[in-house]
């Protein structure tokens, strides 16, 4: 691909983060309740086009991972684990499926009945909350869209929403591999990119589908060039790079210079605070990861294994087993508890109902006594 190719993404984090702006704190604290949190602080990164087009044009599709200065770095779930904060085990979402109908969807066709949904509109709706009944229905609404700006955006700025079943129950969003989705659809976009330019050669500009500012965030985390705008380790790690305008000359020095003794790094090392969380340790079971954390011959010197004394990789992987068994156990306990509470709750009806049954009952006897006794004193004061 010719370098002078402009990639344009088809994100609009400034919409995401304007409609963050005025949200409410009932509806903050709905949203705070899901996977998705992470976005109701997310920082105003301005997408440098050159390193988008830089990073495009040494993609490796066979390993899917960038040439940066002169090493394949890989692209791996625990890059996107680390970076937003998504989950990617989990049940998988099939990004490319079509599950069928949804409350969000029959809420937007009643909102927009016979137009084409777009992002424009479902901005127009969160904004004026007409036919949003409920925090639930709002929060849903919220999360398509962060899809379409931020997470699952289309260079059309249509809806991407093959999979917008899986928001009909709230509680249960923690389930699924967001992170995995977002890789996925990325990665896709990707691939497209590189196709489109071979077959346009021609073209002097190419949109890209998917999460953008997730590519630049791994840029920036695995070339050490650009300092973070906190000093601060937060996790995400998107928290970190706040307001940062990246120049075309940091850009060039992030891909291509050889000079100076920072190192590319291959693997982003977990921090104190990150081996606390779930999503963390989970995204380390990852084939790709472990592949990458285990020693290798001279013949792959694109790949390097962490150093034992930053990682000992054998020791921690006996913890972090036992960590995601008791997280499994604690599932499983929620799991039977949810099945406990139904079963109660279907109990307490049933009781509901004979005691209404009952009430209707003494109530019919009792309303008999009193005609009853009225009619006997009716017929003594005839006598």
């Amino acid at each position: 691909m010719c370098a002078q190719v402009r990639i344009r993404h088809s994100c609009a984090i400034e919409k995401l983060r304007v409609i963050n702006d005025s949200l409410t704190h009932e509806q903050r604290k709905m949203i705070e309740k899901t996977p998705f949190h992470v976005l109701l602080d997310i920082p105003n990164t301005e997408i440098n086009g050159y390193l988008l087009s830089a990073l495009i044009e040494g993609w490796d599709e066979g390993v899917n991972g960038f040439w940066i200065k002169g090493k394949l770095v890989r692209f791996t779930l625990h890059d996107v684990a680390c970076i937003l904060g998504l989950r990617v085990g989990g049940t998988a979402v099939r990004v490319f499926d079509e599950y069928g109908s949804s409350q969000l969807h029959d809420l937007l066709r009643a909102s927009f009945p016979g137009q084409p949904l777009t992002r424009a509109l479902v901005q127009n709706l969160i904004k004026k909350c007409e036919g949003i009944a409920s925090l639930e229905d709002f929060c849903r609404v919220y999360i398509a869209f962060a899809f379409t700006t931020f997470l699952f955006p289309l260079p059309s700025r249509g809806i991407h929403g093959n999979f917008f079943s899986l928001l009909d129950n709230l509680d249960d969003l923690g389930e699924y591999g967001w992170g995995k989705a977002v890789y996925d659809f990325l990665v896709d976009g990707i691939c497209h990119a590189v196709k489109t330019r071979k077959r346009e050669k021609n073209s002097s500009e190419i949109r890209i589908k998917g999460c953008a500012p997730l590519l630049q965030l791994w840029a920036l985390e695995h070339t050490l060039m650009v300092k973070p705008g906190t000093s601060k380790c937060l996790w995400p790690r998107i928290r970190n790079w706040t307001s940062k305008t990246l120049t075309n000359n940091d850009a060039h020095a992030m891909i291509y210079s050889i000079e100076g003794d920072k190192e590319v790094v291959n693997v982003l090392a977990p921090s104190k605070q990150e081996l606390k969380e779930v999503i963390i340790i989970e995204s380390m079971h990852d084939a790709d990861y472990l592949s990458l954390c285990t020693p290798v011959s001279s013949n792959h010197a694109n790949v390097k294994a962490l150093p034992d004394s930053k990682f000992k990789y054998e020791e921690k992987c006996v913890e972090y087993q036992k960590l995601l068994q008791e997280h499994d156990q604690l599932r499983n306990e929620h799991e039977s508890l949810k099945g406990t509470l139904v079963l109660c709750r279907v109990m307490y009806e049933k009781k509901c109902g004979e005691y209404d049954q009952l009430l209707q009952a003494y109530e019919g006897l009792m309303k008999g006594k009193h005609t009853g006794g009225t009619r006997k004193r009716k017929k003594k004061r005839i006598i």
